[in-house]
């Protein structure tokens, strides 16, 4: 139609899809195509090989060789091969995309051909379980050592099985437990490679009848456990000499074999402060140094061993070793000495614990019940000397003229105490302890103000808990303390909602708050019976979730970064402190020392806040902190960005995220 353009019409020809494609062994492709003269028709073939680990490669290749009844046979290059499997992949696939024609032929070039999957994992040929012959406490579990050869070998899951799940239980993870004494055989399998190893059952016996009993024996089993399943097993928390090592963990192997019964027992003396002779000047010396000179007086002292041993078939018994370091703490419940002189009216008598071993000495915080028994908690087992001092017990208006409390909701839930002293009392202190006596020592800070604050932090499910305390404090005369006192966060919140001063807006925090507790309290099952919400239905609120406040479009969204990508994130938490905090993983595609997050509020038109990343494991992180409760909604728009001298280039997509997000996230897929 138009003068200026010369059309000219030629003959095509439409190569025909390719057929019959087969992946052999050595890596080389044969395919049929219905096509005369292909070598001469053809320039090359365009092979695609795609992992099934999301890796591909591809490329041109223009050797061919004819076989014969149009087929024709194309080698993929080895390093097409290492690299799919340098990527991890295990099978790829390989398919014909197009041909390239010469002249006379169409460059359109024709569909995709059918695919071939090849398997290129490197197959298992040995597992080897270890230790050989397993010895495990009943209730103990561990996980079995395996190794895989070749080490690059290729498998999918390990199958883990039992001979008999009644003796030895194991894992989908290789962890056995050892159910009831005897023993069971374990089975590793992959694919058609399997080995075993005969696991050994036997249990421990105590004479340990309190709440601990369970938790000291599995402790103990796990360290004659690590003694006779390894050749150079970790020994520090015990007595053991390394040079007796081999000799006592053949004992034992011979005295399970053999049915022996053993046992892990607690043994206490006690001593008068003579059999402390010869180092009654260090500790007075040391303990001067830690409180005072004279300060608290010598009591009695006591001889603790956590033993374990076995009786052999004669019915003797065996001493192997004494623990002297468990993992967790444990009670300790001894006598008050009868002798210890009266103290005085109006006086208060505080009791502690010296820990002494090796020379090294700790203080160990006690509590006296009504019936002379001293209680206390430690992971470490030796010799313990009593000491106590004596204190006027005062009235609280003698130390302080005024207390308040406030709560600040973080990671703990904070009750701030705030004292005003009188004028002739200074450096008060705070002995503070939750239901399991386990006491916290808090120093007050002076405030701007001239009163004092001491904080002391509960979790959650502690909201209900009862915090019991006593502040003591120096006065011209001596050492004062008051008596014990009793405190809440639940007391606090129920003393707003009771208040005719409170506003409806604090109020509503003040059950929220309650309601949080008793959440965290169902959750981790702790002291369930008593929520800390129960009165909140007589006090006018509701206990019941408001699905209303849970906000369904609150959900993240990016926008794609179209330049050089290094970052990617991945997943969020939430921290709760007094400000709440924001923390944000990501990975690097390599190790960067200048890798920041920028980040800024959403449509505020504010500039970017920088914030360096930390490395933790394979993943970075940051943390957007100063988050204040009314700003949970605010979406940020962050980035992670490269510093190069003074200018931030983007290094990943666009991110956006709100605390709301992360609690809608929750509720949606979580009970």
């Amino acid at each position: 139609e138009s003068s200026t353009l010369t059309y000219q019409i030629v003959d095509l020809i439409q190569i025909p899809t390719p057929t019959n494609v087969v992946l052999h062994d050595d890596y080389s492709l044969t395919f049929e195509c219905d096509i005369d003269n292909f070598n001469e028709a053809v320039e090359s073939v365009y092979v695609g090989l795609s992992g099934d680990k999301g890796n591909g490669i591809g490329g041109s290749i223009s050797t061919f060789e004819d076989m014969g009844g149009n087929i024709f046979k194309i080698q993929i290059p080895s390093s097409w091969i290492d690299f799919s499997i340098e990527a991890g992949a295990t099978k790829v696939q390989a398919t014909i995309y197009w041909l390239n024609p010469n002249d006379n032929y169409s460059r359109s070039g024709c569909e995709p051909s059918n695919y071939v999957m090849l398997d290129i994992s490197i197959p298992v040929e040995t597992i080897t379980l270890s230790p050989p012959t397993p010895f495990i406490s009943k209730g103990n579990s561990y996980y079995l050592g395996k190794t895989i050869t070749p080490l690059d070998a290729h498998y999918e899951t390990i199958e883990w099985s039992s001979s008999d799940n009644s003796i030895v239980s194991v894992d989908s993870t290789g962890k056995i437990t050892g159910v009831s004494v005897g023993t069971a055989t374990i089975t590793a399998t992959i694919g058609e490679v399997s080995t075993s190893v005969l696991v050994t059952v036997y249990e421990l016996s105590t004479n340990i009848d309190n709440d601990d009993a369970n938790d000291i024996t599995n402790e103990a089993g796990n360290i004659i456990d690590e003694i006779i399943n390894n050749d150079n097993p970790d020994t520090s928390n015990t007595d053991i000499d390394e040079n007796d090592i081999d000799d006592i963990s053949n004992e034992i192997i011979n005295g399970i074999q053999n049915d022996f019964e053993f046992w892990i027992n607690c043994n206490w003396n006690g001593f008068g402060l003579g059999h402390y002779k010869d180092i009654w000047d260090y500790i007075s010396e040391w303990y001067d140094e830690q409180y005072g000179e004279n300060s608290w007086n010598f009591a009695y002292g006591y001889e603790i061993e956590y033993e374990i041993g076995y009786t052999d078939n004669n019915s003797y018994n065996h001493h192997l070793a004494n623990i002297v370091e468990f993992q967790n703490e444990y009670n300790i419940t001894l006598d008050l000495p009868d002798d210890l002189p009266e103290h005085g009216n109006n006086k208060k008598r505080s009791y502690c614990f010296v820990r002494c071993h090796n020379g090294e000495f700790e203080i160990i915080p006690v509590m006296i019940d009504g019936k002379g028994k001293v209680h206390a908690k430690s992971n470490k087992y030796s010799d313990f000397i009593l000491m106590y001092v004596d204190v006027d017990i005062v009235e609280d208006d003698t130390i302080f003229t005024s207390e308040t409390h406030t709560a600040t909701l973080g990671e703990d839930v904070v009750i701030n105490t705030y004292i005003e002293l009188q004028d002739d009392i200074s450096n008060p202190v705070m002995t503070v302890w939750l239901n399991d006596n386990d006491t916290t020592t808090i120093e007050g800070t002076l405030q701007g103000n001239g009163s004092y604050k001491f904080d002391f932090g509960v979790a959650g499910p502690q909201m209900a808990s009862t915090i019991y305390y006593t502040i003591s404090a120096e006065s011209p005369s001596g050492n004062v303390v008051t008596d014990v006192k009793t405190y809440s966060v639940r007391e606090y919140c129920e003393s707003i909602l009771n208040s005719n001063e409170t506003s409806t807006e604090l109020k509503n925090v003040a059950a929220q708050m309650l309601n949080y507790g008793s959440y965290c309290q169902i959750y981790f099952d702790y002291n369930s019976d008593d929520l800390s919400n129960k009165n909140l239905e007589s006090l006018g609120f509701t206990t019941a979730l408001d699905e209303s406040a849970i906000n369904q479009n609150a959900v993240v969204s990016y926008d794609t970064y179209d330049g050089d990508i290094k970052a990617h994130f991945t997943t969020n938490s939430l921290l709760f402190e007094s400000d709440i905090m924001l923390k944000l993983y990501m990975t690097l595609d390599e190790d960067m020392d200048n890798a920041y997050l920028a980040y800024r509020v959403k449509d505020s038109n504010s500039i970017y806040s920088y914030i360096p990343l930390v490395k933790s494991g394979e993943r970075y992180y940051a943390v957007i902190d100063g988050i204040k409760a009314p700003l949970l909604t605010d979406y940020y728009e962050m980035f992670v960005c490269e510093k190069n001298d003074n200018t931030y280039t983007q290094i990943s997509d666009t991110k956006y995220y709100s605390p709301e997000c992360y609690a809608t996230s929750i509720y949606n897929r979580s009970n």
